[in-house]
């Protein structure tokens, strides 16, 4: 998916103001792309607008050509990795990498292939069984990935996502990440302060 943003501005009345000062950038279909900058930049509102869970004051969002500044984030073919990996806690790994599916209602069987195919790509497949709080935090990471790449994806927006972690796990998941996106093929947004 190419994504293009045309003089995107967000700003928040009596609050903190501008928060996304007039970007245009444009993100070529299949490219991992990062988004760099210190905390309180703007990062994550943009890649939330991008999302479409904030809506710009300003500024248009295209995907493949296509404005989608007023399709809700459902619809838009994303999936968002958070800082916290959101998981829930009360089901299994392999119920949390079938909730896009499920939420998409797709048919029984085929929420669990999309699931098992997922974390088969993040070698997560022997803990489907496994509630988060068993896993490790890089563990956990996979889990979040497996479940935005069943949801049928074809953008990946990661915030913060290994901010978690220590120094050699981050070091290891990055280079895992980058993998993973170039053999699934998806446009991926990266938001760091690193």
């Amino acid at each position: 998916m190419n994504i293009e943003l045309q003089n995107i501005t967000k700003t928040y009345p009596r609050q903190t103001g501008l928060a996304v000062n007039d970007v245009s950038l444009t993100i070529a279909s299949g490219e991992l792309f990062f988004l760099l900058g210190p905390s309180g930049c703007g990062k994550t509102t943009l890649l939330r607008i991008i999302a479409g869970l904030l809506d710009a004051t300003t500024g248009r969002v295209l995907f493949d050509g296509h404005d989608v500044s007023d399709t809700p984030p459902e619809r838009r073919g994303t999936a968002m990795v958070f800082q916290n990996y959101a998981l829930w806690p009360h089901m299994t790994v392999g119920q949390n990498v079938e909730f896009g599916p499920r939420m998409q209602r797709a048919p029984a069987a085929d929420r669990r292939r999309r699931a098992a195919a997922a974390l088969e790509r993040v070698r997560m497949a022997d803990f489907a069984g496994r509630k988060p709080n068993q896993l490790s935090g890089g563990q956990q990471q996979r889990v979040a990935l497996a479940r935005a790449l069943a949801a049928g994806t074809q953008c990946l927006l990661l915030d913060e996502p290994l901010s978690n972690l220590d120094a050699r796990l981050r070091l290891a998941m990055r280079t895992e990440l980058r993998q993973l996106v170039k053999d699934a093929g998806i446009t991926a947004v990266y938001v760091t302060h690193d």
